[in-house]
């Protein structure tokens, strides 16, 4: 699911202005990744 993660902040990198990517979507992390 790690693959999954890195193709949305690719995207989410793509679209945003990078203050608000650095601010509100970088620090995020991916939890209970077996769960998924």
């Amino acid at each position: 699911m790690s693959n999954f993660w890195s193709a949305c902040l690719s995207q989410f990198e793509r679209e945003l202005p990078s203050q608000q990517f650095n601010t509100w979507i970088k620090p995020l992390r991916l939890e209970g990744e077996d769960n998924l």
